[in-house]
């Protein structure tokens, strides 16, 4: 019965008020922390408690779910050794698409 969840605020208040990210605006009422709090209750409430394992981006009105993706990749054998950075660097479109 245990739930995790994330939130990835952004939000204009007097402590990040000097990040590069809000440029010296002074918009609290469009990007301030009072849009961050409803979804925390949500998450805490039991209209969340199927929700589980997910990270949430907020910021002002916006509300979008984060998610990690993994490529294909590539692999090697624990014989054949490490990867080495060349290895790497001739792989790196693989690894990446």
């Amino acid at each position: 019965g245990i739930r995790v969840n994330a939130i990835v605020p952004i939000a204009l208040t007097r402590m990040t008020s000097d990040l590069p990210i809000f440029g010296g605006q002074n918009k609290e009422a469009e990007i301030g922390p009072q849009f961050i709090s409803p979804m925390v209750v949500f998450l805490a409430s039991d209209g969340a408690k199927k929700i589980n394992g997910r990270f949430f981006f907020l910021s002002g009105g916006q509300i979008k779910e984060m998610r990690m993706v993994m490529t294909e990749g590539v692999s090697k054998t624990a014989e054949a050794g490490l990867w080495t950075p060349e290895e790497i660097a001739a792989n790196i479109d693989r690894i990446l698409a």
